[in-house]
């Protein structure tokens, strides 16, 4: 049986209340802010790790061309900021983290279209009971937890966070707090 089956119901339940309805708002757009920031950060981590690759390819090129040359010095400074970047590319693992946050974000969208259809299925004539719609609210937060957890590891960009927060506010400035019929 499906979240929406509304076959087995009793004619009179228990509907959310408006407390239920701003938690599940608020949780849906921590969801959709979720996703954005850490999309960003993917991309921002993609594009260091790209640079770093780049940087290190041309100081090393730069390092046998300057070795070709006869400059010694030359080389030596040359191999030195090669190995630094290098080293920096290494312990910051860029490419690992791209891939790691991508996930994490695409998580929060699945997270994100879960609450969207939650929250959908309160906006209806036919909402759910309260205790089906926050069975479920409850079973997705638990799963943000944990993914929550995973981001621990993670240095917050609050600039980012806050750009991000503010998108998802503009986003949701024509939606309703006012679901099913409250």
């Amino acid at each position: 049986m499906s979240d929406n089956d509304q076959s087995d119901l009793p004619e009179r339940y228990d509907r959310p209340t408006v407390g239920d309805v701003e938690a599940i708002w608020e949780a849906w757009s921590d969801a959709e802010m979720n996703c954005l920031y850490w999309a960003d950060m993917a991309r921002r981590c993609s594009t260091l790790d790209r640079w770093t690759n780049i940087s290190v390819a041309v100081f090393s090129s730069s390092t046998v061309a300057s070795l070709l040359t006869g400059v010694h010095a030359l080389s030596v400074s040359v191999s030195l900021v090669a190995a630094v970047i290098a080293i920096t590319q290494s312990w910051h693992n860029y490419g690992g983290s791209a891939v790691d946050m991508a996930q994490i974000a695409a998580k929060f969208g699945e997270i994100e279209l879960e609450y969207e259809m939650l929250w959908r299925s309160m906006d209806t004539e036919t909402t759910l009971p309260r205790e089906r719609v926050m069975s479920k609210y409850q079973e997705l937060r638990k799963g943000e937890g944990s993914l929550t957890e995973r981001t621990n590891k993670y240095t917050i960009n609050n600039r980012l966070r806050e750009k991000c927060y503010n998108t998802v506010t503009q986003r949701r400035a024509h939606f309703s707090l006012r679901a099913g019929g409250q």
